[in-house]
């Protein structure tokens, strides 16, 4: 009996450490396949990280190339315009480059009495494109609403404003977005926009950028100092040695479907009166101090309608001693000589009449004794010309 109780006791012990034995090794089987599993979930996350690096990369890179074939679309698709050429576009707008100019102050081309002006900020210059603008739309629309229009200079971008030109040059209207402009009806607009200064350099090349219905048109305008350049079609420019066109005594100037104008004579004197002044007149008095500058000019209307008398030319200085300057008004010979009329702004030159003006200019009485210069200058259809009186 007891050794068949040691002999059981002995089955149970061997039993308890075959159980042991056989828990050791499943834990150690156990733990072999956890460390299998992390490996192996390891290596599933870091494809799948892989698989998403490779996917975004992807996503990036043809959004860069939808970026760059739409923009290389977008250029391809501008078409480019030059000046004097009359380009019709979207089937809304024809537009014709005229002129194009760096300057501080943009005057209308004929200002007489008050006129809207625009003075660049310090530091800062204006780009100024003219052209005509003809509304091919079959109602009238706002005078802002045909185009748009961006200027670019070494990469940076200037928005335009649009101005309009009004009675016949001697006024501008800047609320394009108030006023209308008539079915196949032209008018004189001013594209312009400010820049810094020390942008506008030689060799430099300024692109305008012209919106039309949301097509695009290509102008571009190089920046140079050639003495005597000229814009042409091939090649617009703005010349920054440009100089006033000089206009000499006696020569008859001849502005294209705008005036004829002829330098006769200048005085200074203190008081003015009509060459053949009788009976009741009028004449511009003697002042103390002061004197008269008079320049005379038989000036003949080329244009096809009647206009204001001192909407002919625009905008006319004295300057003295190339620095100071005095404004002029004018005044015209009526009654053969016997009287002036000094409200020019009131009455008018016919088509192809011509008649006998007075640009006049008050100043101090020493200068008549000195010798230091004395420019007049006149700005036509908004080209400067300039008269040496002195």
């Amino acid at each position: 009996m007891n050794d068949s109780k040691e002999l059981q006791d002995k089955i149970g012990e061997d039993l308890k450490e075959n159980q042991k034995t056989n828990q050791s090794e499943n834990i150690k089987t156990s733990n072999k396949k956890s460390h299998k599993a992390l490996i192996i979930g390891i290596v599933i996350g870091v494809i799948a990280l892989v698989a998403i690096v490779v996917g975004v990369i992807w996503a990036i890179r043809n959004f860069i190339n939808t970026f760059v074939e739409t923009n290389e679309s977008n250029i391809s698709n501008e078409q480019t315009i030059t000046m004097n050429q009359t380009v019709a576009m979207s089937d809304n707008v024809e537009i014709t480059i005229l002129k194009n100019r760096a300057t501080k102050e943009i005057i209308p081309p004929s200002a007489s009495g008050y006129y809207t002006y625009f003075s660049a900020d310090e530091g800062n210059i204006y780009i100024d494109v003219i052209a005509n603008v003809k509304n091919l739309t079959a109602s009238a629309v706002k005078q802002n609403s045909l185009f748009t229009a961006k200027l670019y200079i070494d990469n940076s971008e200037y928005n335009c404003s649009l101005i309009v030109e009004e009675d016949n040059g001697q006024d501008f209207n800047e609320y394009t977005n108030l006023y209308e402009i008539k079915p196949l009806e032209t008018m004189t607009y001013h594209i312009a926009a400010q820049v810094p200064e020390n942008t506008i350099e030689v060799g430099k090349m300024v692109k305008l950028i012209i919106n039309a219905n949301g097509k695009e048109y290509k102008y571009e305008i190089s920046i140079t100092d050639e003495e005597n350049s000229n814009e042409d079609n091939e090649n617009p420019s703005i010349n920054l040695n440009e100089q006033p066109i000089e206009i000499k005594a006696n020569e008859t100037l001849k502005v294209e479907n705008v005036c004829e104008l002829k330098i006769v004579k200048a005085n200074m004197k203190e008081e003015i009166l009509p060459p053949s002044a009788s009976g009741y007149y009028t004449y511009y008095p003697e002042e103390n101090g002061k004197i008269y500058f008079d320049l005379i000019a038989d000036i003949k209307n080329l244009k096809t309608s009647a206009i204001k008398q001192d909407s002919i030319v625009g905008n006319i200085t004295l300057i003295y001693d190339e620095n100071y300057e005095y404004d002029c008004f004018l005044v015209v010979e009526e009654d053969n000589g016997q009287d002036f009329n000094g409200y020019t702004n009131l009455y008018e030159i016919n088509p192809l009449e011509t008649m006998r003006y007075h640009i006049i200019a008050q100043i101090p009485d020493n200068i008549k004794e000195d010798n230091k210069s004395i420019d007049i200058k006149i700005i036509i259809n908004g080209e400067e010309y300039i008269y040496h009186a002195r």
